[in-house]
């Protein structure tokens, strides 16, 4: 959802959320309040401490990081928390490698290759 008011975003987003809670009572699921977060997504420097999102009388906690689908976001769409991940990842397959090379041959550091960092730099890049 967006809109430059947070009083009307917040009421949009509450109503949104409590129809979405009555279908899934409808239609016998349920969602675990314990694994659900927001982020609110925003360009301005202060956000409001008082946004609150509510589903069945439960509020659910802000976030400023997230994870979808395997990407961290963070509440300015920066990629700096997921370069960190990535390159954190990359340094110690990297590791690996420079070890295993003085002790193994050249098709087997090409598996490891492919199994430790070649998804890392492949993964959600689109074709």
């Amino acid at each position: 959802m967006s809109n430059s008011s947070f009083n009307v975003l917040q009421t949009t987003v509450n109503l949104e959320l409590y129809t979405t809670d009555q279908w899934l009572r409808a239609n016998k699921l349920s969602l675990n309040n314990n694994k659900t977060n927001f982020m609110l997504v925003t360009s301005r420097k202060h956000n409001p401490a008082s946004f609150e999102v509510i589903i069945n009388y439960h509020n659910i906690s802000p976030e400023d990081n997230l994870r979808y689908l395997g990407v961290l976001l963070d509440n300015k769409l920066s990629w700096k928390p997921h370069v960190q991940r990535v390159k954190t990842q990359l340094s110690r397959a990297c590791g690996i490698l420079s070890k295993l090379i003085h002790y193994t041959t050249l098709p087997v550091l090409k598996v490891v290759y492919n199994s430790l960092i070649h998804p890392y730099l492949n993964y959600s890049i689109l074709n």
